[in-house]
């Protein structure tokens, strides 16, 4: 499953806590149930999810 901009912020971080050295670089608290266009967009918006998805897959096939 890929990460994308309508998902909630605490439940990324729940449910890959890879994600949250990029949530903590965009300065992005982990616990808000806002959406990840709630908390930014554009430019950002899009490199923020691609940032979350490459935390996400380059830790594929490591233990959780």
């Amino acid at each position: 499953m890929r990460i994308r901009h309508h998902m909630p912020v605490n439940e990324i971080s729940r449910n890959w806590p890879e994600t949250k050295p990029v949530l903590e670089e965009y300065g992005i608290p982990q616990d808000t149930d806002a959406s990840l266009h709630e908390v930014c967009f554009g430019i950002t918006l899009k490199r923020l999810v691609e940032g979350l998805n490459d935390a996400v897959d380059s830790h594929d096939g490591e233990d959780r």
